[in-house]
């Protein structure tokens, strides 16, 4: 037999089974509860978020539980202040200021700080709501919180040299 043949027929042996199995162990998998580290009880896999970005959700599992529930995650989701889309845990978000003490965001927008009667909002970094994708302050992170970081523009202006942002998302 060829070093070839030998070779085929090991990895055949190998793999024999993995086809017929993981569907049916997936399926039962995710019609399990688990209990997340938040404390509510969860499954892995469901549709959610508002109305018009709806989206299948899989939870991933450390050490045999997600860390949070499926709820949470979806009141975790807000909107944009200026243009009202959605923004999801892990997003790259901007902070604006407002121009105008009268602004009015739009429903389920977050407030970042407020100074002076001047608010300064969550938004997203979508290309026909954001200035420019430099203004990128932070991240929308788990369970309903800002990571702020260093825009491009500040790491600019305080360290006086040119930043070179290779992916706005990490």
């Amino acid at each position: 037999m060829s070093k070839f043949k030998l070779l085929l027929k090991k990895f055949r042996s190998r793999w024999h089974g993995v086809s017929t199995c993981p569907k049916e162990t997936l399926v039962a998998s995710l019609s399990v509860t688990y209990l997340a580290r938040c404390g509510h009880k969860t499954k892995l896999r469901e549709e959610i978020g508002p109305k018009d970005d709806r989206r299948e959700i899989t939870l991933l599992l450390t050490e045999n539980r997600p860390d949070f529930c499926l709820s949470c995650l979806e009141s975790a989701i807000i909107r944009c202040a200026w243009c009202g889309q959605t923004i999801w845990p892990d997003n790259p978000i901007t902070l604006y200021e407002t121009s105008q003490k009268d602004f009015q965001p739009k429903d389920g927008s977050r407030l970042y700080s407020e100074k002076d009667g001047y608010k300064t909002y969550v938004g997203c970094l979508r290309w026909n709501c954001a200035d420019t994708l430099a203004d990128r302050a932070g991240f929308w992170r788990m369970p309903g919180f800002v990571e702020r970081q260093m825009s491009p523009i500040e790491q600019c202006l305080n360290t006086g040299e040119m930043v070179v942002v290779e992916d706005i998302k990490e």
